[in-house]
């Protein structure tokens, strides 16, 4: 698979919300072209907007075109105090192109 083909997505588990904020920023320094919250939430009606449930612990994803070193991601843990990651390979896809495949 060529690189220009896929992405690299490293779940984050269970990081106390304090750290957060720095922990995304030493990943965008580590070549993170970007970070996500994973959010907690409940839509008991689906025409409402969900109600998202606060929690002391975050889930984060961080998205990468060059695969992270599995070391550096060790020092993260142990620095920030998150329960574990997964390294995980993403197909790259077109969302607009799939999108206006519906109509």
């Amino acid at each position: 698979m060529s690189e220009n083909n896929f992405f690299y997505r490293v779940q984050i588990h269970l990081v106390p919300v304090e750290f957060e904020y720095p922990l995304a920023l030493e990943l965008v320094q580590l070549g993170a072209s970007g970070t996500a919250e994973n959010l907690t939430f409940v839509q008991p009606q689906l025409q409402y907007d969900p109600k998202i449930i606060s929690t002391s612990h975050k889930n984060i994803d961080a998205f990468f075109t060059s695969k992270p070193s599995r070391d550096q991601l060790e020092q993260l843990k142990n620095r920030y105090n998150f329960k574990s990651f997964e390294i995980h390979t993403e197909p790259k896809q077109d969302w607009l192109a799939d999108w206006k495949k519906q109509f």
